[in-house]
């Protein structure tokens, strides 16, 4: 259907879970450009968050406001989709710039004790969540308020819907737009999804207060 109507780009966007996509399609045919690193597409280019770089920014930012117990929880599938980008930069921080380190929760099932015991045994005094959802997840399972005496931040912060927290905004649109300026030029250059080296651009986001 793609061939039929002339389709010569495809831009895929992010998914929710990881997901193989060399199957679906015979790439060779199009030029394809990823926008996140949870689609896996033979030959594509990718455009992404720097999920490192936006982690280590929000630890030295909260370091900064006098933090000295930080603590990230975050879902097996999403660490998995990030190339645990947070979990390093968390563990990196840890080890060689905080005051005290330990270990961040990996998360793999629904049930709350594992997260109950990890903040009885660490203390934090904030924790780090993917998302508003998986923060006010987080603060449910511990009986605890988003905004109370231990703070809750999010990698990933919408500027529509925040409640009052602080994280980073991963700058969808400049993404999307590199992406799509990115697309747009290995078409004017005649460049199919036969790269045998793909590259990945990673973007930097911005602290929000």
């Amino acid at each position: 259907m793609l061939k039929s109507r002339g389709a010569e780009r495809i831009l895929v966007l992010p998914q929710r879970a990881p997901v193989d996509l060399s199957r679906l399609l015979n790439w060779n045919d199009f030029s394809t450009i990823s926008a996140s690193g949870s689609a896996s597409v033979p030959g594509a280019h990718r455009v992404t968050p720097h999920h490192f770089a936006n982690a280590l920014l929000l630890c030295r930012t909260l370091a900064e406001r006098g933090h000295r117990r930080i603590g990230l929880v975050i879902d097996a599938d999403h660490d998995h989709r990030t190339q645990h980008g947070f979990v390093s930069a968390v563990t990196w921080h840890g080890l060689n710039e905080a005051a005290h380190f330990f270990p961040p929760l990996i998360t793999t099932r629904p049930d709350p004790e594992p997260l109950r015991a990890w903040f009885d045994r660490e203390q934090p005094d904030v924790i780090i969540t993917q998302e508003l959802s998986a923060a006010r997840n987080c603060a449910r399972q511990l009986r605890r308020s988003l905004n109370g005496s231990v703070r809750f931040v999010v990698t990933s912060l919408s500027r529509t819907d925040t409640e009052g927290l602080a994280g980073i905004d991963e700058l969808p649109e400049k993404i999307g737009s590199a992406a799509a300026d990115l697309l747009a030029s290995r078409v004017e250059r005649g460049v199919r999804n036969q790269s045998e080296s793909p590259v990945s651009t990673l973007l930097a986001g911005q602290w929000v207060e």
